[in-house]
């Protein structure tokens, strides 16, 4: 199954959907290349003007899949270390690529946003959400930090104590206080998400492209992606510590445990 659904709609909109909704749209290392290489391709592609991304099923996404760490020998550290180092290259280029996407960027926030799904929002120029959709960031409970500019762009947007709660606690947060946050644009209905992100992304496409581009470039300014470029290199060396530590490694198991209980 293609776990990435790529489709070019009319007046230059491209819509990106997240399609594994067995695995809650989870984003494994594959699945980051893909969305970087489509998010390059519309950044260079003459009849794209505005991308619209989305979940299919019930989430947006569960972000990381953590699976990944259970493929890997955690005693071989020759394998540990290479799967760390190609994880946090793909993290750090995916990152990246957001913040220097230079068209109309849309999120259609359909469900559940967790982890990545969650903190890589704050680089969409709209974000819109489902009544039902719901934010959280449980880094500190996996043993991990955050990352996609989250320790930069949370506390920015919605103040330190806020910005602390998702980020050290993991709070999880409705739709009307993600927007509160100014982390969401508006909410929907479920159904009317989509709809309405590709009506605004419809009417951006259709503007002045010249007007959107510049507008977009002096409100994500130079200097604005240069300081996000340094938190995000920070970040994801943080990470790769965070990877590597033992308490990443039991906190994985747990994880595990937890789930495979649950399912019994």
């Amino acid at each position: 199954m293609n776990c990435l659904l790529v489709e070019e709609q009319e007046n230059g909109v491209l819509l990106i959907t997240l399609n594994n909704p067995k695995k809650k749209n989870a984003i494994d290392s594959q699945l980051y290349k893909d969305l970087t290489i489509a998010l390059q391709n519309a950044e260079t592609s003459d009849s794209v003007r505005a991308v619209v991304l989305t979940g299919r099923g019930d989430y947006f996404s569960s972000g990381n899949d953590l699976g990944g760490f259970m493929t890997v020998d955690m005693s071989d550290s020759k394998q540990i270390n290479l799967f760390v180092q190609e994880a946090k290259d793909t993290l750090y280029q995916f990152v990246r690529t957001l913040i220097h996407f230079s068209k109309v960027l849309i999120a259609a926030v359909n469900g559940p946003a967790i982890g990545i799904a969650c903190t890589s929002l704050m680089h969409f120029d709209f974000v819109f959400a489902a009544q039902n959709a719901t934010f959280n960031t449980p880094f500190v409970e996996l043993a991990q930090s955050p990352e996609a500019c989250s320790s930069y762009t949370f506390p920015a947007a919605m103040g330190f104590q806020k910005a602390n709660e998702m980020l050290f606690l993991g709070k999880k947060m409705t739709s009307n206080e993600a927007k509160e946050c100014r982390m969401v644009t508006e909410i929907f209905p479920q159904q009317d998400v989509l709809p309405h992100a590709l009506k605004i992304a419809h009417q951006m496409a259709t503007s002045p492209p010249e007007s959107v581009y510049t507008s977009k470039k002096v409100i994500r300014s130079e200097q604005y992606r240069r300081i996000l470029d340094e938190v995000n290199a920070h970040e994801v060396e943080e990470l790769g510590k965070r990877w590597l530590s033992d308490e990443l490694k039991e906190s994985i198991i747990q994880w595990f445990s937890k789930r495979t209980k649950s399912k019994l």
